[in-house]
């Protein structure tokens, strides 16, 4: 992938209407387990970047639509992670820059251990 390119990402609104819309769509969390149980999007998954080239593949189909998400606007985990899976193969991969303290902003809700909210 060409280092200028820009990467497909998803704003708030944009994923809100994105998971409303039926079509399937996998949220992938790229931060630790650990931070994945403090909090996460509802309904999403929890794939740590350092092991996603290695699950991804186990765990996610190529032709399935994928959104990744990690701390906040100046964390660079989920844009590390659209290009990761787009250089492995998956084409329909987008970035929430937002990630989960965007969403918290934003007064949606949040999952945590042992609390699991239903999807969105």
């Amino acid at each position: 992938m060409d280092e200028a390119q820009v990467l497909p990402t998803v704003d708030r609104d944009t994923l809100v209407r994105m998971r409303q819309s039926g079509t399937p769509l996998i949220l992938i969390d790229v931060l630790t387990h650990e931070s994945y149980h403090q909090a996460h999007i509802p309904g999403s998954i929890n794939i740590p970047l350092p092991v996603l080239r290695q699950l991804a593949p186990v765990l996610l189909g190529h032709t399935e639509r994928l959104v990744v998400y990690c701390a906040n606007f100046a964390c660079s985990a989920s844009a590390t992670a659209v290009r990761l899976l787009q250089q492995i193969g998956y084409t329909q991969v987008w970035d929430y820059t937002g990630g989960i303290e965007d969403w918290d902003a934003g007064g949606l809700p949040l999952a945590y251990e042992g609390n699991e909210a239903q999807a969105a």
